[in-house]
């Protein structure tokens, strides 16, 4: 992080160009609530950035140390193969742990506080301390592991800091377009904010408050989402071909009485990017001409990729599910060959290029 810091530090001078200010989303393990959907997300959601890392369940501290470097802090963030995280049950837990299924990390608490009492360490010391090893504000050390395990979009972050526009990418496993990041996300907003987040081409998926946290995904076509109860829809924003893949969708997170220019109130809009082929593709034959036009739209690195694998099928929230299609396929997989990243890079970035038209539609209308 001190190399992204040195270059933050020249950006205003010339020819230098401006930098985005990075912040890396993590999620971190509270004691009393180890399986993070239990604990509230500005608790849970623990922050890398130039000046400071950690969260207010945790604490905050300065830059981060050398023993932090950018690398081990993206590995952190993109730890999503977690059996501490995405395994209910301190046995499996404790299974998935013994065969090393577990790419989160211990790092050091931030709190000077607490983080200089090692000698506790010692076996001679530990029974008297053993309050310094449990998993909170005063302990040792911090367990973190990918962001994407509370807020899988890293938009909350960015709405807490009040940014004028949000750009999100939604690449998540999402076989049957059930948007749960998105769900979660909405909820997350409205209970720890006060404000609504609408994306127009999402409201056939139906939302019912019916407070039922803490649960997981059923087999009957139910999800639960953090507090917020989701049908799943097999029509316009659910099922294997979503009627508005390939576009970016417009939408508005907001407002925040005071927070805008002037003392007004603050509407941010929002650019969603989920990765998705349009619907015409699915039912289009696979002949050479086909995949040339859908090529042409996208690259022929996604061409290639989706023709060869769209018959497919998977199941919703099977983790460990290799049999998806494109770009489905499943977080289990996280060995991508040269051809199955490039793919998955071109649709992001084909797009990505339709921003500047999204743009032109401000279904905010701010203040």
């Amino acid at each position: 992080m001190q190399e992204i810091l040195a270059l933050l530090e020249r950006r205003n001078k010339p020819l230098v160009p401006r930098l985005p200010f990075p912040i890396f989303n993590a999620t971190a393990s509270i004691a009393d609530n180890l399986y993070h959907h239990g604990a509230a997300w500005p608790a849970t959601i623990y922050e890398f950035s130039p000046v400071r890392y950690g969260s207010d369940g945790l604490g905050f501290g300065g830059t981060p140390p050398h023993d932090l470097p950018l690398a081990r802090i993206v590995s952190i963030s993109g730890a999503a193969y977690d059996g501490k995280q995405v395994v209910p049950g301190e046995i499996r837990r404790t299974l998935l742990s013994a065969i090393n299924i577990d790419l989160g990390q211990y790092i050091d608490n931030p709190d000077p506080e607490f983080a200089h009492m090692k000698w506790g360490a010692f076996p001679v010391f530990g029974p008297l301390f053993h309050a310094r090893w449990l998993l909170d504000r005063k302990g040792y050390r911090i367990y973190v592991s990918d962001g994407g395990h509370a807020d899988n979009l890293g938009v909350f972050s960015l709405v807490r800091r009040g940014c004028g526009e949000i750009i999100a990418v939604d690449a998540e496993h999402d076989p049957n377009f059930g948007f749960d990041g998105y769900f979660r996300l909405k909820s997350a907003i409205a209970r720890h904010m006060g404000a609504e987040t609408d994306i127009p081409e999402l409201r056939a998926i139906e939302v019912i408050s019916a407070g039922l946290a803490n649960k997981t995904r059923k087999g009957n076509g139910t999800a639960f989402v953090d507090t917020v109860y989701v049908p799943i829809v097999k029509g316009k924003a659910g099922g294997k071909k979503f009627s508005e893949g390939g576009k970016v969708l417009n939408g508005c997170i907001g407002e925040f009485p005071g927070l805008g220019n002037g003392g007004a109130s603050l509407r941010i809009p929002l650019r969603y990017v989920k990765l998705s082929i349009e619907p015409e593709w699915w039912d289009a034959d696979s002949s050479g001409s086909t995949r040339q036009r859908l090529a042409q739209r996208h690259g022929m690195a996604v061409s290639d990729r989706f023709m060869n694998r769209k018959t497919k099928e998977c199941a919703e929230g099977r983790f460990f599910d290799s049999d998806c299609p494109f770009p489905q396929e499943a977080t289990s997989d996280q060995d991508f060959d040269t051809e199955q990243y490039r793919a998955y890079r071109d649709l992001g970035f084909s797009i990505a290029m339709k921003l500047p038209e999204a743009r032109q539609t401000n279904t905010c209308n701010p203040s």
